[in-house]
């Protein structure tokens, strides 16, 4: 496939990448978001993992010579985590100074939040803001729309890549047999009517049918009309 995609392409794309992000939480989110910053910055994108009992002092992922630090949290369930989330934005930035920050200064801190599309919370917002405030560096909620918005201005190839497989649209699906199908509708509508057996017995008449679901007399006249 070509670098470009159509627009088509482009929706089948984004949808796939969405159910994607819906259905990712923790290592599987965290990974995720490893792959696009990597298809996005190349080797300028660090990923970090945790070694031991090290750790990886608060910081998943970044971009040394921006001095841009990532911490990824991608809850199964965000509504329930955002106390959790709080806390974790504010300590996890804290261990960034602590054993990052003489290797590259902190320039920029994204707290990358799987919120499932759902928006951040107020209590989420407020932390961070107050957190900037304190330390006098940029910071930011990073959400499943951003995420989605940095997937989508990558080409192809790359989109691909992140995905795991190709990107299939319409124009691709060609030489489908339909034969199949339509024996198994001719041979429907060839069985003789009455040999068709019901699961409830004798099926009522019309007057039956009116009288047990409580509608008024003119619908059996409006029936019997377009029989």
């Amino acid at each position: 496939m070509t670098s470009s995609l159509s627009r088509e392409e482009r929706w089948i794309a984004r949808i796939t990448f969405q159910n994607r992000i819906l259905r990712a939480s923790g290592t599987a989110f965290q990974k995720l978001v490893w792959d696009v910053m990597r298809q996005k910055h190349g080797d300028d994108f660090v990923p970090v993992r945790p070694q031991g009992r090290l750790g990886d002092g608060g910081n998943d992922g970044y971009l040394p010579a921006a001095g841009h630090y990532f911490q990824i949290y991608g809850p199964e369930d965000p509504t329930e985590k955002v106390e959790v989330a709080c806390k974790k934005l504010s300590d996890d930035f804290e261990k960034i100074e602590k054993s990052w920050s003489h290797k590259s200064k902190i320039e920029k801190y994204s707290f990358v939040f799987n919120d499932k599309y759902e928006g951040v919370y107020l209590t989420i917002e407020q932390a961070i803001s107050d957190l900037q405030s304190s330390k006098g560096v940029v910071c930011r909620a990073f959400t499943a729309g951003n995420l989605e918005d940095e997937f989508m201005t990558l080409d192809a190839t790359a989109m691909e890549a992140v995905l795991n497989g190709p990107i299939v649209g319409g124009s691709h699906i060609h030489g489908l047999q339909f034969g199949a199908i339509n024996e198994v509708i001719q041979f429907i509508l060839e069985i003789p009517a009455d040999n068709v057996a019901t699961r409830f017995g004798e099926l009522p008449e019309v007057d039956q049918k009116v009288k047990l679901n409580g509608l008024a007399s003119a619908w059996a006249d409006l029936t019997a009309i377009a029989r």
